[in-house]
């Protein structure tokens, strides 16, 4: 039976103050699109005492460049630095941005990371040995430095071949679950991104499909669930009340 259910959004849809006044869990974004300061991730930690905070992997790590998302992002223009980016590559722009993601963690108090890489990081042999020492080398940097998180990855397109052995590494298999289903293990990690053919993000979920997404839940030993979709704030409180409705703990 499951011990415990976040529920949160991708993102701050309202202001932060009115956010943590209903939910207590967040999945940050402004960390993929931004290298942000230390500093505001403290005063976020402070804000919010005890919340339960996941800190998207910046686009760094995981995309590789000119990839559309890099408009948005702080990066600079410096083409020999950028060419180094993404796909989770042994390089030194990448171990660079994956120390600061740790210290973003500490700073944040963050409970979790989210790792997404994009449809052009195909399931291939190579693709999945880079991301598997990734993994391995990002573990073993949390050890050393004593932090305990979970650990998700939301990769586009893959099938569940590979799902086994996400399990031995600790990481999580996070995703949409009309996409990815219900992956073994004691976490589940769900995005709901509402997609609609020609509506992007767009659909908003009914208190019945809520209903049926936390019933799939009882295996597993804890739940987050992050909305993703335009009307994120007012499904998350639907969830809520959905929860609260089978005698759930939100």
């Amino acid at each position: 039976m499951v011990r415990e259910i976040l529920v949160g959004c991708c993102g701050f849809p309202v202001k932060r103050e009115r956010y943590f006044e209903v939910l207590r869990g967040v999945e940050l974004q402004n960390t993929f699109y931004r290298l942000v300061k230390e500093e505001s991730l403290k005063k976020l930690r402070e804000s919010a005492p005890g919340a339960f905070i996941s800190i998207k992997a910046p686009m760094g790590i995981t995309h590789r460049w000119p990839s559309p998302v890099y408009r948005r992002a702080g990066y600079g223009k410096d083409s020999s630095y950028l060419s180094q980016l993404g796909a989770f590559r042994e390089t030194e722009a990448v171990r660079s941005l994956t120390e600061t993601l740790i210290k973003w963690l500490e700073a944040a108090g963050a409970r979790a990371v989210l790792f997404q890489t994009p449809a052009s990081f195909k399931q291939t042999e190579e693709n999945l040995s880079r991301a598997v020492e990734y993994f391995r080398r990002f573990r073993e940097r949390l050890r050393e430095r004593g932090l305990k998180v979970i650990v998700a990855w939301e990769p586009r397109g893959w099938t569940p071949l590979f799902w086994d052995l996400l399990d031995a590494l600790g990481v999580v298999l996070a995703g949409d679950p009309e996409e990815i289903g219900y992956p073994p293990g004691d976490v589940a990690y769900l995005r709901l991104h509402g997609r609609v053919a020609g509506r992007g993000y767009g659909r908003e979920y009914s208190e019945e499909e809520i209903r049926r997404i936390i019933e799939n839940l009882y295996s597993f030993q804890r739940a987050y669930i992050f909305f993703n979709n335009v009307r994120m704030f007012n499904d998350a409180q639907k969830a809520l009340k959905v929860l609260e409705e089978m005698g759930l703990q939100a």
